[in-house]
Order: C-alpha cells, then sequence, then structure tokens
C-alpha cells in the first residue's frame, strides 16, 4: 500500500510538468508516420538540462512506441501518435508498458502518461539532432488566470490539483495552426535534445 501511494504522490506532482488533454491533440486524418526519427538517439538534454556527461542509454523510437531513460536510467515506454499540422510535427503521447520488474519504479516521463490523459509535444528534426519539445504548463496556467485561453478545461476542486484540459481534436488543432511556433507554449527551457546514436 505505501509503494501506491508514493507513486500516486510522485505522479500527482510530476503531472504539473505536462499540459494534459482527456481527449487527444489531433484527428485521424493529420496523423504521419515519422520514419526519419526511427531508431536510437542519445540523450543531450532532458527538460531543459545538459545530460552528456551522465551515460544515459539511447531512446528507442519505434513506429508508435518510444523507449525513454531518465538520468538514472530508469526505464519507460510511451505509446505515441505522430501528427502534423501544417508542416509542422508534433507527438500525442501516453503511458505504455511499464517495466517487468515489480521492485522498479517508472521513470518520470511514463509517469507523466500513466493517468488517462494525453500529453503533447512538438518534434523538430535537424539533420542528426532531434528537438523535443512539451507544452509549457505554467504558460497554460498564466493565460488561464488571465482568461486568454479559448480552450475547455477542468480543475478539480483540491488546492494540490492540476488542470486537465477537455477540449476536442479540432479545438487542439485549431489552437496549434496560431501556437505551433511559440515559443511561450512551447517553451525552449523544457526540451529535449538528442543526436542520432553513433554519429
Amino acid at each position: 500500500m505505501k509503494k501506491i501511494v508514493l507513486l500516486f504522490t510522485f505522479l500527482l506532482v510530476l503531472s504539473g510538468c505536462y499540459v494534459q488533454s482527456l481527449n487527444v491533440f489531433y484527428t485521424k486524418d493529420l496523423v504521419v508516420s515519422a520514419p526519419e526519427i526511427l531508431g536510437e538517439w542519445d540523450s543531450v538534454i532532458q527538460l531543459g538540462k545538459d545530460v552528456r556527461g551522465m551515460k544515459i542509454r539511447p531512446w528507442k523510437f519505434g513506429e508508435n512506441t518510444i523507449e525513454t531513460y531518465d538520468g538514472e536510467n530508469k526505464f519507460g515506454e510511451l505509446e505515441v501518435v505522430y501528427f502534423k499540422v501544417g508542416e509542422d510535427l508534433f507527438m500525442d503521447f501516453t503511458a505504455g508498458r511499464m517495466t517487468e520488474d515489480k521492485h522498479y519504479y517508472p521513470n518520470i516521463y511514463w509517469a507523466a502518461g500513466v493517468l488517462p490523459c494525453h500529453s503533447l509535444c512538438r518534434v523538430d528534426i535537424k539533420g542528426n539532432g532531434l528537438i523535443i519539445t512539451p507544452l509549457d504548463y505554467d504558460w497554460f496556467v498564466e493565460k488561464i488566470e488571465k482568461n486568454q485561453l479559448p480552450l475547455r478545461y477542468i480543475k478539480p476542486n483540491y488546492s494540490s490539483s492540476n488542470y486537465v484540459f477537455i477540449a476536442d481534436s479540432s479545438e487542439w488543432i485549431k489552437f496549434l495552426k496560431e501556437y505551433s511556433r511559440d515559443t511561450s507554449a512551447f517553451n525552449p527551457k523544457r526540451r529535449f535534445v538528442f543526436k542520432r546514436k553513433g554519429i
């Protein structure tokens, strides 16, 4: 029971790092394959922090999964759907399978998607580099508090809860058309940077 409480507390704290939606961020007609991403990528930056000296295992990008590793080399799998809005590539993600070891806690990237919610990142490929930038939750909170965000959301009545968006896919697409290149909405300080393994 203690492990369940610790994991649940961990998930509540972590969920504030990512914008979460009860609905997917895409419509089926926007789904694409992203063969240029497939394979292993070495971490350079995770959540804005330089991790080159940490010897983190390579992330493995598949057609609809990503095997992720945090700074302690804890594993977590994400289920992903790649889609495009205009020329911009995005990934919608949720938690995938957990490690087989029952005594091993998943990493924070897996935990971010374990609640029945979807999260979103912008994906940029530049030569042998890959940049993944999540939506900035703090920016969303600021916009909500100023009544400047045209997306529907809920916030449970307890003080430590986070906003969860209930906007439908078409609302998200409209939002992405306007904000896909906005560096406040997709803050580079929270990005992940990778280089193709072996290059």
